[in-house]
């Protein structure tokens, strides 16, 4: 997971250096974020992946409708405030995730 987390940084920082639109991954960014914070603790709902990826909600929206769809992540009640819906990787998605990190 720490790999996942120094990826996630390296490619935020590339955004110091060139235009943001070449870097548009949100897809990849929103896994790797999910994929590390989750080792440490952090649950997200779909405003706080949105501004750690640096994309539109509405944008982010889209990402996770994509990635929800391939069951890679799932959005659940946060148990606290039911109000709140947060954003987290599904069994396959962590699986899929530490299956590349071990190979890389």
């Amino acid at each position: 997971r720490v790999a996942a987390l120094e990826d996630f940084r390296r490619r935020q920082a590339r955004r110091a250096y060139l235009p943001p639109p070449l870097f548009s991954e949100y897809g990849w960014d929103i896994l790797l974020i999910l994929f590390a914070d989750a080792d440490r603790g952090l649950r997200h709902n779909v405003t706080t992946v949105a501004l750690r990826v640096n994309a539109p909600v509405t944008t982010a929206v889209r990402w996770l409708d994509y990635l929800e769809q391939r069951g890679l992540i799932k959005r659940e009640p946060n148990e606290i405030d039911r109000r709140e819906v947060l954003v987290v990787l599904t069994t396959d998605g962590e699986r899929a995730l530490m299956s590349y990190f071990e190979t890389m």
